[in-house]
C-alpha cells in the first residue's frame, strides 16, 4: 500500500515538473518559428487577434521574437 502511494506521488510530481519545465522553456524563449500545426507554440505565442484572422493561403508560418525594451513582444 505504501509503495503505491509513493509511486503515485512520484508520477504526479513528475508530471508537474515536466509541465513546469515546458512552460518555463516557452516563457523564456528568445524566438520561435511555428505553424498552426505546432499546437503548443501556436496557443502560447499567438495573440487572439492573429488567431481570428482569415487565412489567405494554405502555407503560412508565424515568427515570434522576444525583445527587451518598451515593446516586450514582436509578432510578424
Amino acid at each position: 500500500m505504501k509503495k503505491r502511494i509513493i509511486a503515485r506521488t512520484g508520477v504526479i510530481f513528475g508530471l508537474i515538473l515536466a509541465s513546469s519545465l515546458t512552460f518555463i522553456k516557452l516563457e523564456f524563449a528568445g524566438s520561435a518559428c511555428y505553424t498552426e500545426q505546432d499546437w503548443l507554440e501556436y496557443n502560447f505565442y499567438t495573440p487572439d487577434l492573429l488567431k481570428k484572422l482569415p487565412r489567405i493561403s494554405t502555407e503560412y508560418g508565424f515568427d515570434f521574437n522576444n525583445i527587451t525594451g518598451p515593446e516586450a513582444h514582436v509578432f510578424r
